[in-house]
């Protein structure tokens, strides 16, 4: 995998690429138009081989481009379905704490009952709900 370049330095790198390229290709122009004739041959092949270094160039640009897209769309993808998770997840909370808020409403509720009721019994009772217990045995 290739080492992660930021896309300033990607931009720095590409705009110096390209002055280097249309550099040599105007001075190649330039110095074809003075050259022997027999010279001028080397360099159309020189001014041909720099305009396909160029044009790879762009090729590979447009290649890394539809690649980057490509992962800004999967990105975009991930980013909506993780929003969703985070709503439905907010949602489960949302429900889980009213739930507990019952729960403890209702647990108290009981726990009032259950003392109401125990209180009903014991003044009911003659001995205040205090009496000995003596288990019977039978033997077989």
């Amino acid at each position: 995998m290739a080492p992660f370049v930021s896309f300033q330095d990607f931009q720095q790198n590409l705009q110096i690429q390209l002055a280097e390229y249309n550099f040599i290709f105007s001075l190649g122009t330039t110095i074809k138009m003075k050259a022997s004739e027999d010279c001028k041959a080397r360099i159309e092949d020189q001014l041909n081989s720099i305009s396909s270094l160029k044009k790879s160039l762009f090729d590979e640009i447009e290649a890394h481009l539809q690649s980057l897209n490509s992962k800004s769309k999967q990105w975009e993808g991930f980013q909506e379905q993780m929003d969703k998770f985070v709503e439905y997840m907010d949602k489960v909370d949302s429900r889980l704490e009213r739930s507990r808020r019952e729960s403890r409403v209702s647990q108290e509720w009981l726990a009032q009952v259950k003392v109401r009721a125990l209180q009903a019994y014991q003044s009911e009772r003659p001995d205040n709900g205090i009496r000995s217990f003596s288990p019977q045995r039978t033997i077989p």
